[in-house]
């Protein structure tokens, strides 16, 4: 008996195919991925591993973690609700690609909030 891991994948697999115009065969010649392999994400029999889902993305001409997420290799990203501060705040900071200059900024402005809230308790 086969057990489904997801079927989700293989319809966005099959979807990125049909945009290009390729079948399974020519992707699994083109990018040499097993036709057996591709079958089996197509039927949510299996995911790609993480590495695959790099190959994939650049198949594809895609962003890595579009293919990881979609490989449920990462967790989705909230959509941002532009009518919760909070939830779009969180939502906002997921999307950034950080970097050590970006957190250095982020970092001095909490701690410049921090000290007006901390002046204020004080008065």
């Amino acid at each position: 008996m086969v057990t489904m891991v997801s079927t989700e994948f293989g319809r966005w697999f099959k979807q990125q195919l049909r945009l290009r115009n390729w079948t399974q065969a020519d992707f699994s010649h083109e990018f040499r991925f097993s036709a057996a392999g591709v079958s089996r994400w197509i039927t949510g029999e299996r995911v790609p591993a993480p590495d695959s889902c790099e190959r994939i993305a650049e198949a594809f001409g895609v962003d890595i973690d579009l293919v990881l997420t979609q490989a449920g290799h990462r967790p989705e990203i909230a959509p941002i609700d532009p009518d919760d501060p909070a939830v779009g705040i969180i939502g906002l900071v997921k999307r950034v690609e950080w970097n050590d200059e970006r957190l250095a900024g982020i970092r001095a402005a909490l701690i410049v909030y921090q000290d007006i809230d901390r002046k204020r308790r004080e008065v």
